[in-house]
């Protein structure tokens, strides 16, 4: 009678341990899917930084352009009042 019940409660853990078995792979299939989503989301997150940092070099060299084209043109309206005030004097 105890082999009978022996038995009987390997088999009853045989297949819990063959149940768990099969859980765990299911979870382990799950979290390799939801890594596997976070690095693509990683990657995603690592390219758009990068094309904002390109879009900020970009603004920053526009930046630097219009205020050297401000400098420029206001050297320039100067020279023009110093030329027309030369005339006037000159007149």
């Amino acid at each position: 009678m105890t082999d009978i019940l022996n038995i009987i409660l390997i088999t009853i853990l045989v297949i819990i341990i063959l149940f768990l078995l099969r859980k765990i792979k299911l979870i382990k299939s799950r979290h390799q899917k939801k890594l596997a989503e976070l690095y693509k989301d990683l990657s995603k997150l690592a390219e758009q930084k990068e094309s904002f940092f390109e879009k900020l070099s970009l603004n920053s060299e526009l930046e630097d352009a219009m205020t050297h084209a401000r400098k420029r043109l206001n050297e320039e309206i100067f020279d023009l009042q110093m030329e027309v005030f030369r005339n006037i004097k000159q007149d």
